[in-house]
């Protein structure tokens, strides 16, 4: 199984399955390859259990909007909402929602 490996100032590690389909193990830098391939050897079957869900249903997260469409929802929002409130709440339009931790495991 292929994954990666992102490393940092953390105590635990943690298994992600990004929305690409790609597998993070997030590790603290303690932490060996060993220890990681281990983790993901103990998780296999439900990284891929959920890596078969998220193909079977890749509808299930709405798509990304272009440029156009945050501007007329932008705008939108400047008619209806009271002060002129209308600019995204969470960083440039445009920018990524943060990646989702879905399972958090100790360090051994």
């Amino acid at each position: 199984m292929n994954y990666t490996i992102v490393r940092s100032h953390r105590r635990t590690m943690a298994i992600q399955i990004k929305r690409d389909g790609r597998v993070v193990v997030r590790a603290p830098y303690a932490a060996t390859d060993e220890e990681v391939r281990q983790l993901v050897e103990k998780h296999r079957g439900w990284i891929e259990k959920s890596l078969a869900r998220q193909r079977e249903a890749p509808a299930a997260s709405p798509p990304e909007l272009t440029e156009q469409e945050m501007e007329e929802l932008r705008r939108r929002g400047q008619e209806i909402l009271p002060g002129g409130y209308g600019s995204p709440p969470h960083g440039p339009a445009g920018a990524a929602a943060p990646e989702k931790t879905v399972c958090a495991f100790p360090c051994s």
